[in-house]
């Protein structure tokens, strides 16, 4: 899982930063998160939880997570303002393509464009194991896409499209 790889204060001047300094901010949160906790079920549970306030555009209650979630605050908020954030951070940019809007969808190297509403779909048809898969059985995945797929695409936050999905 990356964030959206737009990018730090150090990028601003560069006009590589699409959302302003709350985003770029938050998106230093999240890569020290997951520097933090390495393993999706530790750090996926706090990025939903920033991304969730941001969807509510309370970008400033992000230290609230900690709590909600009983983690240790301090593994996150003294990468913040270090230089390992920053490098976090630029790490992240640099990791993310080059994109025409957001959200910016990929499966299997290839772009979904204006079809992202369907990655459940893209990600079963890609999946190359043996294992069935719950989500990719055609009844759930139907169900997901249909919930998906009620979603304003006036949203322009992948996480928050997940959120709203996951809500549904």
């Amino acid at each position: 899982m990356k964030d959206s790889g737009l990018s730090s204060n150090a990028l601003v001047e560069d006009k590589r930063m699409d959302h302003g300094p709350a985003e770029c901010f938050l998106d230093t949160v999240e890569a020290c998160a997951l520097d933090a906790w390495p393993h999706l079920n530790e750090h996926f549970p706090f990025i939903h939880c920033v991304e969730s306030l941001v969807y509510h555009k309370n970008y400033t209650q992000w230290e609230t997570c900690f709590e909600k979630l009983n983690l240790k605050k301090e593994l996150v908020t003294d990468c913040v303002g270090s230089d390992r954030g920053k490098e976090l951070e630029l790490r992240h940019s640099a990791e993310t393509p080059p994109h025409k809007f957001v959200p910016w969808v990929v499966v299997d190297g290839l772009p979904l464009y204006k079809d992202y509403r369907n990655f459940v779909s893209y990600i079963c048809k890609a999946y190359k194991g043996t294992a069935p898969i719950p989500g990719c059985t055609s009844s759930n995945s139907l169900s997901f896409t249909s919930e998906f797929s009620t979603i304003s695409p006036d949203i322009t936050s992948f996480d928050e499209q997940i959120n709203l999905a996951a809500s549904a």
